[in-house]
């Protein structure tokens, strides 16, 4: 269920949080809802990261590296857009 008192900053904050994941924590408050939005950026920071391992791989390396940097740039545009509207979106 939806806590019904998520602010306009803490929307922003988590919005953000999907471009720089930890910027938002270091300029704003810590709320449930912020947190929420940092932990799951972080593990798609993790993802480009490992995206730009691959890419590093001749090849098929390249190739599933830009396959990953598509999913993934959608995939924070989806997630930015939910955090700004006070929605949780769990990714798996």
């Amino acid at each position: 269920m939806e806590n019904m008192t998520i602010t306009g900053q803490e929307k922003v904050t988590g919005a953000l949080s999907y471009i720089v994941f930890f910027l938002p924590l270091l300029l704003s408050e810590k709320t449930d809802f912020t947190l929420f939005h940092a932990r799951q950026s972080f593990g798609i920071f993790l993802l480009w990261t490992l995206g730009f391992i691959l890419s590093y791989i001749p090849f098929i390396g390249g190739l599933l590296s830009k396959v990953l940097f598509i999913i993934l740039a959608i995939m924070s545009i989806f997630l930015a857009i939910k955090a700004y509207q006070g929605e949780r979106f769990l990714v798996p």
